[in-house]
């Protein structure tokens, strides 16, 4: 286990230990009342592409007998949060800073608590990318005042992170010349030098990063008493290593912060059907041929620590592992 993966699951097991957790009736047994059709969260309407994630649950869900997986886009820059509360899906991936925000009704948008959320699993980590372009002088986070930095898509997770990271820096986001656009225009404004950094917030490597780097824009690193602050202030951040050699050019090993996605679901879904998804998607992991097998950082064994309560059926799952008191 690498320190970074123990701190955060230490982060986060000392944060969810003062929230309430559902787990009435966790102990009843199974039975078929399962609804047939699962709808999982993913991509954007007109999105080229869903997560590698969603693809691979709705391969693994979509061998549960009785049960039927689809997966749903999201309408427009709405995040999956709140096709759940809307009702609109079964199960989402989102990110636990996202989550917990919602869950807390912190949500710039959304300041009312979202009361349909509950956690699944911890999923896998995702490393916050900070990228100068060639053309700019950009070194700090400090530097990004007055300059133009993307953020990321609008109401994405990036968002939210990047958010919290400049302001951890003392800098207010009215001061950023802002851009929330679409990825591909971010990049090519990079290299173009219209923008002077770009943050994104993904598992590494990712290929925009990497074709950045490539162009000559560089990885900046995320560390120093402004992060320590904001790492103690909300505990599903922690610290991340992005290996020497993940990305061209990269001599050095960068760190960054992280956070873990996580699997959401609705809180009126059935205990029953909760318990074998959260079963089933464990089980897989002991296939080498599952395409759960390539997320390096899915284990069972910190997954329970979410940030917001679990399901009851999920809570029961742990509970028979002996992961969850």
């Amino acid at each position: 286990m690498t320190p970074e993966v123990a701190c955060g699951r230490l982060h986060s097991l000392v944060f969810v230990a003062g929230l309430a957790i559902c787990v009435s009736c966790a102990d009843r047994p199974l039975t078929s009342s399962v609804p047939t059709t699962v709808r999982i969260s993913a991509g954007a309407v007109g999105a080229s592409f869903n997560s590698p994630m969603s693809v691979a649950l709705e391969h693994v869900y979509g061998t549960l007998p009785g049960v039927s997986v689809r997966t749903v886009a999201r309408l427009g820059s709405d995040p999956s949060v709140e096709m759940l509360e809307r009702g609109d899906a079964e199960i989402a991936i989102s990110s636990a800073d996202v989550a917990y925000a919602a869950f807390m009704g912190r949500l710039p948008d959304h300041p009312a608590p979202f009361q349909r959320l509950r956690a699944v699993a911890l999923l896998e980590r995702q490393a916050l990318h900070l990228v100068a372009g060639g053309k700019s002088s950009v070194r700090t986070p400090q530097d990004l005042k007055g300059r133009a930095a993307s953020l990321g898509s609008d109401r994405s997770a990036s968002v939210l992170t990047a958010t919290l990271v400049l302001n951890a820096h003392g800098l207010d986001v009215d001061r950023i010349r802002r851009e929330t656009g679409a990825r591909r225009a971010s990049l090519n404004e990079l290299a173009g030098g219209e923008l002077d950094a770009m943050f994104l917030l993904a598992p590494y490597p990712i290929e925009p990063v990497s074709e950045a780097v490539t162009e000559g824009a560089r990885l900046l690193p995320l560390a120093g008493p402004p992060i320590d602050r904001l790492i103690r202030e909300y505990p599903f951040y922690s610290y991340m290593t992005i290996p020497r050699g993940t990305y061209p050019g990269q001599s050095h090993p960068v760190q960054t912060i992280g956070v873990s996605s996580i699997l959401l679901c609705r809180a009126d879904l059935p205990d029953d059907l909760v318990y074998i998804l959260t079963k089933a998607l464990f089980d897989s992991l002991e296939r080498p041929t599952s395409p759960l097998a390539r997320f390096r950082w899915l284990d069972a064994d910190g997954a329970s620590a979410t940030p917001i309560p679990l399901h009851a059926g999920a809570a029961r799952y742990y509970r028979e592992r002996e992961l969850f008191p």
